[in-house]
């Protein structure tokens, strides 16, 4: 009792427990139950806290093709990374095939980017990346 009473931050012991408290339950399980056996060993099998499965603790997100961007002629496709340099990126990509922001083919579903990648064999997809103390900035600022 004093050490649950020390963890809930109660300063004071006891000296001694009261004589006419009575102990809940006292006997032992075995004594209680019928089926005592039968019932240790349909427990036995139980996997209490899951630890068969192996914890997935990434939130569930959904494609990010819709988000790729792709250079018409020149087989290139970005794809882009949140607090990355997206603007200069897409303008770069624009000027490989000599044509500007809005010539770049976006918002792809996975059926226009298979279409995409058979028609440029030797296609080439990207991302580029900021060192994370300006990609936390940017993400903060933005």
């Amino acid at each position: 009792m004093n050490g649950m009473a020390r963890y809930l931050g109660v300063k004071a012991e006891l000296e001694s427990l009261d004589k006419s408290l009575k102990k809940q339950n006292p006997s032992p399980t075995s004594e209680k139950v019928r089926n005592f056996d039968e019932m240790e060993h349909a427990l036995s099998g139980l996997d209490r806290f899951n630890l068969n499965r192996t914890p997935n603790f990434e939130p569930r997100r959904g494609p990010s093709i819709p988000t790729y961007v792709a250079a018409p002629q020149s087989g290139l496709m970005y794809l882009p990374m949140r607090g990355g340099p997206e603007a200069r990126i897409l303008d770069w990509l624009a000027q490989v095939d000599g044509g500007k922001r809005s010539d770049l083919l976006k918002k792809f579903s996975q059926k226009d980017l298979r279409q995409w990648k058979r028609k440029h064999t030797e296609h080439r997809s990207f991302t580029v990346l900021r060192h994370p103390v300006a990609r936390a900035h940017f993400a903060i600022t933005f």
